[in-house]
């Protein structure tokens, strides 16, 4: 077994090393948009759902 690894072990390493840390900042990056959608979704769900009482006393528009 050699002490000192060479190129090819050291440059395996690295790619073993450095994998899991993109596949972790992609499915950041994917739920991060999930979640801005479902936002939006959810704003719109509220703004369609509120009479025109409820919008009176919170005094928010409708949206277009």
């Amino acid at each position: 077994m050699d002490i000192v690894p060479d190129t090819a072990q050291l440059s395996q390493v690295m790619v073993q090393a450095t994998a899991p840390a993109f596949i972790l900042g992609a499915v950041a990056g994917f739920v991060s948009i999930l979640l801005g959608r479902m936002t939006s979704v959810m704003d719109r769900i509220r703004s369609l759902s509120w009479t025109p009482k409820m919008r009176r006393v919170a005094k928010v528009e409708p949206c277009p």
